[in-house]
């Protein structure tokens, strides 16, 4: 993100939580802040995505396997 500039405990606020990164981008009106928070968040939300789209593909294919198994 950039943060680069700012003070310690504002920079402590935006890394902790969207929404701090929201409210002091507001605050200082920097629109270049504000996409940065929101670039970080829609990253993470997609890996976050991707990872259980990942482990929901693995479960089905585990139970089809167990499925199959028992029907033996």
């Amino acid at each position: 993100m950039a943060i680069s500039g700012l003070p310690a405990g504002l920079a402590s606020t935006v890394r902790s939580s969207v929404s701090g990164g929201v409210e002091v981008a507001r605050e200082l009106n920097s629109p270049a802040l504000l996409h940065s928070v929101r670039t970080a968040f829609i990253s993470g939300m997609d890996v976050m995505l991707w990872t259980c789209g990942g482990i929901a593909l693995a479960s089905a294919l585990l139970a089809l396997f167990f499925l199959r198994q028992s029907d033996s």
